[in-house]
């Protein structure tokens, strides 16, 4: 059980009891209110019966000793008044008691219920911060994820990339030995043309014929001096 409803549960057990008299010291302020009131009326008969003495002129003496009965009587009285404060002042001071007691187990309700706020205020806080936390490892996680994705399609992009200019290049040197190997065919099927004197070209002249046929002269310039 909770600290709260430890504070609620205590409030509920006890209210009902801290509510009610102390039922001894109600029964001793009945019995003082009582007394009390019998002393107020002996008071009231004893005055009546003075009253009622004099107007029949009695004798001083008896006069005298009833006056003597009444102030007796009026000490009990005051007796019984001293009595019944005291009496009211005690189950007055109960019921303070327990209005301090009650309002003891409410301001322990009320800390209780704070600290419970506390403690779901530091807790709500605590998910937040985990919760921006695991966000931003997400976006962390993302950021990287994205970056190696970019980085595998730079790469494939660049192996592809590669693999075409070796392709281009093979082309290009089968296309190359192609025509090696045309101009190869082409000079192996150009007529040989001796010279009568050592010499070399100076010059060649072209003249295109007919059906794709040349007619070309050559001067050639003769090493050997006349």
């Amino acid at each position: 059980m909770n600290k709260i409803n430890q504070a609620k549960l205590l409030f509920l057990n006890r209210e009902e009891l801290l509510k009610t008299d102390n039922p001894e010291r109600r029964a001793e302020l009945e019995k003082a209110e009582a007394k009390l009131n019998i002393a107020k009326q002996k008071i009231e008969e004893q005055e009546q019966m003075i009253a009622a003495m004099e107007d029949m002129k009695m004798q001083p003496e008896i006069l005298k000793h009833e006056q003597s009965k009444l102030k007796k009587i009026q000490f009990e009285l005051n007796e019984a008044q001293s009595e019944f404060l005291q009496a009211q002042a005690k189950i007055e001071a109960y019921a303070v008691e327990q209005g301090q007691e009650l309002e003891r187990l409410r301001i322990n309700v009320k800390l209780a219920e704070s600290d419970l706020e506390l403690q779901q205020s530091k807790l709500q806080t605590a998910i937040n911060k985990r919760q921006i936390q695991e966000y931003q490892a997400f976006v962390e996680k993302s950021k990287r994820s994205q970056a190696q994705n970019i980085s595998i399609q730079n790469y494939d992009k660049s192996k592809l990339q590669y693999e075409e200019s070796i392709r281009n290049k093979d082309y290009q040197l089968a296309q190359l030995n192609i025509s090696l190997g045309n101009v190869e065919d082409k000079l192996a099927n150009l007529p040989v043309i001796r010279s009568p004197r050592n010499g070399h070209i100076k010059k060649i002249k072209l003249w295109k014929g007919v059906d794709g046929k040349y007619k070309n002269t050559i001067t050639i310039v003769s090493n050997i001096s006349h």
